[in-house]
C-alpha cells in the first residue's frame, strides 16, 4: 500500500503538477510522516538512482519503462534505505539486479571521489523550515508563548542577516531541532526552524495558527501591500498559502477572490482556506482566469492582483529538474535576433523541430502563457497594483515577460520598486532588472524566486484598445465566434506593432 501510494505521489512531483508537501497532505495514506520520509529521500537521490539504474539491465527492462516511479522507490530502499527493508510487489523483481545496482553505485562513488552515498548530493542546500503566523487566528506573541511553554522550544536571538540565521539554526546538527527564531527580513510575521522540523502533530499547525510557507512565497503578498478592507484577486491561487496571507492582510472587512482552474488543486485551495480559518474573507472560484471578463462582477472591483502562474519550477531547492537540462537555458543573445523587426519573411513562430530543444520549447510555451495571464490581469479596470511572481530562475519567464507586458501596455503601468533593501535584484542585463526582485538558496536561504510590481500610471489616458485575449467566452458578452476571436487577436497583435519581444512571447508560444 505504501509503495503504491508513494509511486502515484512521486509521479505528480516529477511532472511538476504539485509540490512534495501538497502531495503528501492530499494522499490517501494514514501515516503522513512515513510517506513524507520515503518520498523526500527518494526525491533527494532520484538523479543518482537514474544514473545507477541506467547503467544496468534494469534500466532496459519493461518494468522500468512502464513504472519508473515504483521501481525508483524500491531501488532507493535497496541502496539507501535502512537495514530493515520494506516490501513492495516490485521488490522481488528489483532484487534480481541487486549485484549490478550495488556495483554501479560503487563505480559512481569512485568516479565522483566520494566515500559515502550522501556525498553525491552534498551540494544540495538545505533551507530552514519557515512558518508564517496567521494573523487572523492568533498573534506572534501567542505563537512564541505556545512554542516555548507547551512544546518546549528554545527561542534564539533574532539574527541580523541570513548568514547569522544559518549559523544560529545549525541546520546540519540534529541536536538543535527544538529551536526557532524570528526571520531577520520579516520578523513580525515569519518564524524560522531547522530544516526537517516536523509539525504534523503540532496543534498550532493543525488548527491554522501557523502556516508552513517558504520565505520566497511570503514575499509577493508583502510586495502587493493591500490595505485593510481592500478587494484582492489571486489569479492562480492553489495551494492557498499566499491566498491566506492576503486574507490576513486585508482583514475581516476585505475580500479575496481566489481563482483556480485545476480540480485537484482547487480542492487543495479550499482545504487550506478552511484550515487557515479565512472562509469569511476568501471566496474560492473554480475557473480558468483567462475566461474571466474584466467587466464581470464582482471580479472587476479588484484593486490589487497577484499573478503567480504556472512556471518551470526551476528555482525550487530540491525540486528535480529531471531530464530538462535547465541549466543550459540562458538569455537569448541580442545579436541573434532579427535585424529588421518589419521584415515579412521573418517569423517568430516556434518550430520545435529546427529551432529549440524540448527544454527551451517548454519554457517558451510557459512564457507565452504567463504573458497572456499577466496582460489579461492588467486589463481589469480598477487595478492599482499588481504583483507578478514565479519560482523560476529563467529570464524568459521573468524579466522578459515583464518587459513584454510593459511594451504592450504603453504607459498604462510603471514598475514599482519592492523591498528597496532586499538583495539580490533582477537580471542586470535587463532594462527592468534593477526594479525587480530575486531570491536564491545561497544568498537569501529561500527557493529561487522572482517578483515584479506593476503600478497604474495615474496620468495615462486610457484608449479603447483590446488588452486581453478571450480564450473561451465572456459571461457578459456571450459566446464569441471563432471569427471574432481571430479578429480581436489580430487587433491585439497590431497594437503591439511588430515588437520582437512581445510577438515572440505572446504570439510565438504554442500554448
Amino acid at each position: 500500500m505504501l509503495f503504491s501510494v508513494a509511486a502515484d505521489c512521486l509521479k505528480e512531483i516529477l511532472e511538476r503538477r504539485k509540490g512534495l508537501k501538497t502531495v503528501v497532505q492530499n494522499a490517501n495514506y494514514k501515516s503522513k510522516r512515513e510517506l513524507y520520509a520515503l518520498l523526500s529521500e527518494t526525491c533527494k537521490y532520484y538523479s543518482v538512482i537514474e544514473r545507477v539504474v541506467g547503467n544496468t539491465q534494469l534500466g532496459k527492462s519493461p518494468k522500468w519503462k512502464a513504472n519508473r516511479e515504483g521501481v525508483a522507490l524500491v531501488v532507493h530502499d535497496l541502496l539507501f534505505g535502512t537495514k530493515v527493508r520494506r516490501r513492495s510487489p516490485l521488490s522481488g523483481y528489483v532484487d534480481r539486479f541487486k549485484v549490478q545496482l550495488h556495483g554501479e553505485l560503487t563505480k559512481l562513488l569512485v568516479k565522483s571521489k566520494c566515500k559515502r552515498p550522501n556525498e553525491l548530493i552534498a551540494t544540495t542546500v538545505r533551507l530552514p523550515q519557515y512558518a508564517r503566523v496567521n494573523a487572523l487566528n492568533t498573534t506572534m506573541d501567542e505563537v512564541i508563548s505556545t512554542l516555548t511553554t507547551t512544546y518546549r522550544y528554545t527561542q534564539l536571538a533574532t539574527p541580523k542577516n541570513n548568514s547569522e540565521l544559518k549559523t544560529s539554526l545549525d541546520t546540519g546538527n540534529p541536536r538543535n531541532k527544538r529551536v526557532f527564531l524570528r526571520d531577520p527580513d520579516f520578523p513580525d510575521g515569519l518564524l524560522a526552524f531547522p530544516a526537517g522540523t516536523d509539525f504534523h502533530s503540532n496543534d498550532l499547525y493543525t488548527t491554522g495558527g501557523i502556516i508552513l510557507q517558504g520565505k520566497a512565497s511570503y514575499i509577493p503578498a508583502v510586495a502587493l501591500r493591500p490595505p485593510p478592507g481592500a478587494v484582492v484577486m489571486d489569479t492562480c491561487a492553489a495551494p492557498g498559502n499566499k491566498t491566506s496571507q492576503l486574507a490576513a492582510a486585508v482583514g475581516p472587512r476585505g475580500r479575496v477572490y481566489a481563482v483556480e482552474r485545476d480540480a485537484d488543486r482547487y480542492r487543495t485551495l479550499v482545504s487550506m482556506v478552511t484550515r487557515a480559518g479565512v472562509e469569511s474573507v476568501v471566496r474560492p472560484v473554480r475557473r480558468d482566469f483567462l475566461t474571466v471578463c474584466p467587466s464581470e462582477e464582482p471580479f472587476s472591483s479588484a484593486e490589487f492582483v497577484l499573478v503567480d502562474p504556472s512556471c518551470s519550477g526551476s528555482g525550487i531547492a530540491g525540486r528535480l529538474d529531471i531530464g530538462t537540462g535547465a541549466d543550459a537555458v540562458s538569455r537569448p543573445n541580442p545579436s541573434q535576433r532579427p535585424n529588421s523587426r518589419n521584415t515579412p519573411n521573418q517569423t517568430d513562430r516556434l518550430d520545435p523541430s529546427t529551432t529549440l530543444d524540448p527544454t527551451q520549447l517548454r519554457i517558451q510555451r510557459l512564457a507565452s502563457f504567463q504573458l497572456r495571464i499577466l496582460i489579461h490581469a492588467l486589463s481589469f479596470p480598477r487595478v492599482q497594483r499588481l504583483v507578478y511572481s514565479t519560482c523560476s530562475i529563467h529570464v524568459q519567464e521573468n524579466e522578459q515577460v515583464v518587459e513584454a507586458a510593459l511594451l504592450s501596455l504603453d504607459d498604462q503601468y510603471t514598475l514599482g520598486f519592492p523591498l528597496p533593501d532586499w538583495l539580490p535584484r533582477g537580471d542586470p542585463s535587463s532594462p527592468v532588472g534593477a526594479k525587480c526582485l530575486r531570491a536564491n538558496p545561497s544568498e537569501t536561504l529561500t527557493d529561487g524566486f522572482f517578483v515584479a510590481v506593476f503600478e497604474r500610471n495615474p496620468d495615462y489616458s486610457r484608449r479603447n484598445i483590446p488588452l486581453s485575449i478571450p480564450i473561451k467566452r465572456c459571461r457578459k458578452s456571450g459566446k464569441l465566434s471563432r471569427r471574432k476571436i481571430v479578429r480581436r487577436n489580430a487587433k491585439l497583435k497590431i497594437n503591439h506593432g511588430n515588437n520582437y519581444l512581445v510577438n515572440k512571447l505572446l504570439h510565438g508560444g504554442r500554448y
